[in-house]
C-alpha cells in the first residue's frame, strides 16, 4: 500500500507539476486503497466470505497449478471460459460457475495474474485492484477538469469521495474494473472525438475498455453508446449548416443507407436478441433476489411487472427512484445498508435543491444546451433504469449501481452551476 502511493506521490509530483488540483491524486488514491482494505475486512470479518473471497479462492488454484505445472497452468489462465478437457476439467471443476462464464472467469485471471505481484495475499491483490481501478477515476477527472476546470474541487468529490464508489469499486469485484474501465472509456472519446488532440492512445483504450466491459457487464456499454453519440452530435452540430459537413453526412448516409438495407434482417435480429436476453435477465434477477428477499435479505418491490419491452418501459421511473434514491432511512436492515441510505437521502436532497433553485423548466433548457450535460444524463439514466429494473435487492443494487452515480452528480451540480453563470450576466448587464 505504501509504495503504490508512493508511485502515485511521484506521478503526481513529475506529471502534474504546479497544477492545483494534483493533491488529488494521492489523497484519491489513498482513499480507494483503504476503500479496498475496508471492503476486505467487512467480508472477511462481518460476512464471513462472498463472490470477493470466492474470486482470490480460485485465482489461487490457477497460480498453484502454475507452480507445479507451468503449461497446464497457462493453458488454464488463457483458455476461454468454460472450455473443458480431460487434463483441465479436475482442476477448473471446484469453479463451478465461476468458470462457466466469461463474466466471472475474467475477474479470476486477473486476480491470478496480480497474485503473482503480491505474494498472493488476498488484501494486496484487492488493493491493486482498487489502485489499478482508480487510474480510470483518475482519467475521468481529468476529462471533467479540462472541460471545467473551475469545478475541479466539486468534481474531486464526486469521483473520489463518493461512499458507494469508494467501498463497492475497490476489491477483487467486477465493479471494480468495469468502473476503471468506465473512466479510461470515457476519456478516449472525449481526446478521440471530442478534443481530438490524441489518436493512437485513444484507439487503443476504447478496444481494450470496450473489451473488458462488453465481457464483464455488456449493458455498461449499451448505456454508454447512445450517450456519446448524442455528445458527439450535439458537440458538431453547429457545423450541419456547412456544406463540406453535409456533404460528409450525405456519403456517410449513402454508405450506411444499402449496408442496412442488405443486413436489416440480421441487424434486425441482434436488435430483438438484445431485447429479449434484457427480458429475460430481468425476469432472473428478479425470481433470484426476490427469492433472497423472502429469506430476510433486504428486497424491494416495483409492483406487478409485465415482461413485454412497454410493460417494462413504464417502470422506467419507479426503477431511476430506486437505484438514485432509495433505500430510504426507514428501509435500513443493517448497518452497511445505512451508508447507502444516507448516500441516496444526500442525493435526493441535492437534486430537490437544484430543482427549486434552477426550477424544472430551466434545469431542462439549460441540459439540452449542453451537448455533455445530457451525455451525462443520458448514460445515469439508462443505466439507473437498468440497474433498478433488474436488481430487486438493496444489497445488489448499492454495488450494481456505482457507475452511474458519478454521472448524474455531474450533470446536476453543471445544470446549477450553469445557472449560476446565467445569473451573474443578468446581473452585469
Amino acid at each position: 500500500m505504501i509504495l503504490v502511493l508512493m508511485v502515485g506521490l511521484l506521478v503526481q509530483e513529475l506529471r502534474y507539476p504546479g497544477q492545483r488540483w494534483r493533491w488529488y491524486l494521492s489523497i484519491g488514491l489513498l482513499v480507494k486503497m483503504c476503500g479496498a482494505a475496508m471492503y476486505c475486512a467487512i467480508y472477511t470479518l462481518y460476512y464471513a466470505g462472498g463472490d470477493t473471497t470466492l474470486y482470490y479462492d480460485f485465482g489461487q488454484i490457477i497460480n498453484q497449478t502454475m507452480m507445479y505445472d507451468p503449461q497446464l497452468g497457462w493453458q488454464i489462465l488463457t483458455a476461454p471460459a468454460n472450455e473443458r478437457n480431460l487434463a483441465t476439467w479436475e482442476i477448473v471443476r471446484p469453479m463451478s460457475s465461476y468458470y462457466m462464464f466469461e463474466s466471472t472467469y475474467i475477474v479470476i485471471r486477473i486476480g491470478a495474474v496480480l497474485g503473482w505481484l503480491s505474494f498472493n495475499s488476498f488484501w494486496v491483490i484487492s488493493i491493486l485492484f482498487g489502485a489499478i481501478s482508480f487510474t480510470g477515476l483518475w482519467a475521468l477527472y481529468r476529462v471533467l477538469i479540462d472541460l471545467y476546470p473551475h469545478l475541479y474541487r466539486a468534481f474531486a468529490w464526486i469521483v473520489f469521495f463518493v461512499p458507494s464508489v469508494v467501498f463497492w469499486g475497490a476489491g477483487l469485484l467486477k465493479d471494480t474494473i468495469t468502473m476503471g474501465c468506465l473512466g479510461w472509456l470515457c476519456y478516449a472519446w472525449y481526446h478521440l472525438f471530442i478534443k481530438r488532440d490524441q489518436f493512437f492512445f485513444p484507439i487503443v483504450l476504447l478496444f481494450i475498455t470496450l473489451f473488458l466491459i462488453s465481457n464483464v457487464k455488456v449493458y455498461i456499454a449499451a448505456a454508454f453508446l447512445p450517450a456519446s453519440i448524442y455528445w458527439i452530435y450535439g458537440h458538431y452540430k453547429k457545423y450541419l449548416s456547412r456544406p463540406l459537413f453535409v456533404a460528409l453526412w450525405g456519403v456517410a448516409l449513402g454508405i450506411l443507407a444499402p449496408v442496412f438495407y442488405l443486413f436489416q434482417g440480421k441487424i434486425m435480429n441482434t436488435i430483438n436478441s438484445g431485447i429479449a436476453s434484457f427480458i429475460q435477465r430481468a425476469m432472473d434477477f428478479q425470481s433470484w433476489h426476490s427469492f433472497l428477499a423472502e429469506r430476510g435479505q433486504s428486497g424491494y418491490t416495483l409492483g406487478e411487472m409485465n415482461f413485454t419491452l412497454g410493460g417494462l418501459l413504464s417502470k422506467f421511473p419507479q426503477a431511476v427512484n430506486v437505484t438514485l434514491f432509495r433505500p430510504y432511512l426507514f428501509e435500513v436492515r443493517n448497518p452497511v445498508m445505512l451508508i447507502t441510505a444516507v448516500e441516496s437521502l444526500g442525493f435526493l436532497l441535492f437534486t430537490i435543491y437544484v430543482l427549486i433553485r434552477v426550477g424544472p423548466f430551466r434545469s431542462i433548457r439549460i441540459s439540452f444546451s449542453y451537448p455533455f450535460i445530457i451525455f451525462c444524463l443520458i448514460f445515469a439514466l439508462i443505466f439507473a433504469f437498468a440497474v433498478g429494473l433488474t436488481s430487486y435487492n438493496f444489497g445488489a443494487l448499492a454495488r450494481y449501481k456505482i457507475p452511474c452515480l458519478p454521472f448524474y452528480l455531474v450533470a446536476i451540480l453543471l445544470i446549477l452551476d450553469y445557472h449560476k453563470k446565467e445569473k451573474r450576466r443578468l446581473t452585469t448587464n
